[in-house]
């Protein structure tokens, strides 16, 4: 079978990874892309007309089976494609746009114009495919209460993670610094200020350093709490490239995953919690109804805390701290869980059932 990849999709990891567990599973994949000048804040709409014209051209003579739309930023052409394609539609709808403007980043207020172009914008891309696939059922919920779309359209795939990438790390022996790690953009999803609070309550502890790799929306804020509170153990790292993120991954002892207090926090897993579970490294992250959807359970495979006090945190740091033999056991159930619930080849082919339904 083959599929075409349509739309004015960014060219990320996601998209890569996408591609790469379908062709595992024996997938051919053509990709039908142009670039296009938009995001949450900006909406370039000669940008789009532009794309749209050399997406007309590009897909003349394409052979393929079924269309998948990668991210929202793809799901622009919905429309034109519908035009020149009777082929089936599957939508890899991991972010939602209106969701991510609105509740969780509250950069414009439901009522806006913006808002309101993101918000019809989803419900015609729900209403011009076929399957619409999402990270979690919880996740699938929350999107049918905001949307109330059609739940027969909808699937669950979780996103997994690159295992040529993210491979598994040798457990860390005790030394005498022990690094807590998080990686990720600024975004009120991650909770960082959360985990600034844990730093705080731990802060006598000079063994324990708090590591931050990235940037964002947020990390100015950040960095002014950590001042605030006069915390010497805490470390910004800034944006560093790929292998450095991999080398910090391995000298970590524990990876922390989110612990936002938005809605979309409590129904997605996001990337980093699989990229730590493939690292075999022990994760921390907010217990959550998806959480729970790949059988991550607290004490077996991850420690779970909550998102409400940041005491739990810096107990869970310190549990795993002074419990080397857990530290090790929950690292490796950690990932063994990854391996039997998450791993490319089994998502791969998930998705690849997902298409064989169309087809038939």
């Amino acid at each position: 079978m083959k599929v075409c990849f349509f739309g004015s999709y960014r060219l990320d990891p996601m998209v890569t990874l996408l591609k790469r567990k379908l062709e595992l599973v024996g997938l051919e994949v053509v990709e039908c892309h142009e670039d296009v000048d938009i995001s949450l804040d900006n909406i370039n709409f000669f940008s789009i007309i532009k794309a749209s014209f050399k997406l007309l051209s590009k897909h003349r003579g394409l052979k393929y089976d079924i269309v998948i739309i990668p991210l929202w930023w793809g799901a622009i052409q919905l429309p034109l494609l519908k035009l020149i394609s009777r082929k089936p539609v599957i939508y890899y709808a991991y972010v939602s746009p209106y969701d991510e403007l609105v509740n969780d980043r509250k950069k414009v207020k439901s009522s806006s114009l913006i808002a309101r172009i993101f918000y019809i914008f989803e419900k015609v891309s729900v209403r011009f495919s076929n399957i619409i696939i999402k990270e979690s059922q919880a996740e699938i919920d929350y999107y049918l209460k905001l949307f109330g779309n059609d739940k027969k359209k909808f699937r669950r795939l979780f996103i997994s993670a690159d295992e040529e990438k993210f491979r598994p790390c040798p457990f860390k022996e005790k030394k005498s610094i022990f690094e807590v790690f998080f990686f990720g953009t600024f975004i009120p999803l991650h909770g960082i200020d959360f985990i600034i609070e844990a730093a705080k309550n731990l802060k006598n502890h000079e063994d324990i350093v708090f590591k931050f790799c990235g940037d964002g929306q947020t990390k100015k804020d950040m960095e002014d709490l950590a001042k605030k509170y006069h915390l010497t153990n805490v470390k910004f790292l800034g944006f560093v490239p790929f292998k450095e993120l991999l080398k910090n991954i391995e000298n970590s002892d524990v990876c922390l995953g989110i612990f936002g207090k938005s809605a979309k926090a409590s129904y997605v897993v996001t990337n980093k919690v699989y990229q730590i579970l493939c690292s075999q490294k022990p994760l921390i992250t907010m217990d959550s109804s998806a959480i729970r959807e790949i059988n991550l359970e607290n004490k077996k495979n991850c420690l779970l805390v909550s998102n409400q006090s940041p005491s739990e945190l810096s107990d869970a740091i310190l549990y795993l701290k002074e419990n080397d033999i857990r530290r090790k056991e929950i690292a490796f159930e950690g990932r063994k869980t990854f391996q039997e619930k998450c791993s490319m080849l089994i998502t791969g082919n998930q998705f690849k059932s997902f298409i064989k339904e169309l087809i038939s």
